[in-house]
């Protein structure tokens, strides 16, 4: 008999804080797209606060329709699924996002697959036919850029 259980995401002790994950959050169902202008700004906003209050550092943070991908690092590894749950809780009672129960994490070891991550994730939008460029791609925040670092 196979019982399923949750996913915890705990990260191990000898982890870092400053490790970077690979996270992807998807939406449960139908229903509105994450890209819909009523949806995103929102969302896209809730990036940089959270950024800026340090729960956690946003390296990339992109929206799709039903999904997002991000590259995130948190100030104490033992608080990410802690959070991911806050920050979706609060768009569940804002933007009537529903979203799937947990998501899915890869902490990202080297600095080549950081760099191959990011890749994949900012051309998501292109291979998925919804804009020609990355440029036209307005759902897309990397705070770490505006901030002069990197």
């Amino acid at each position: 008999m196979v019982i399923h259980g949750k996913l915890h995401h705990r990260t191990p002790s000898w982890v870092p804080a400053s490790a970077r994950f690979h996270v992807r959050i998807r939406i449960e169902g139908e229903q509105r797209a994450l890209t819909d202008p009523a949806v995103a700004p929102a969302l896209l906003t809730s990036v940089d606060f959270y950024h800026a209050r340090e729960r956690w550092h946003a390296w990339l943070f992109l929206l799709m329709p039903d999904h997002i991908h991000a590259v995130l690092s948190f100030f104490d590894t033992s608080t990410m699924s802690r959070v991911i749950g806050d920050w979706k809780r609060y768009h569940e009672t804002q933007t009537d996002v529903v979203w799937q129960e947990g998501y899915f994490d890869h902490r990202l070891r080297h600095e080549d697959e950081v760099v191959k991550k990011c890749h994949y994730i900012r051309m998501n939008p292109v291979r998925a036919g919804l804009c020609d460029v990355l440029a036209d791609w307005a759902w897309v925040v990397e705070p770490w850029r505006r901030e002069g670092a990197g």
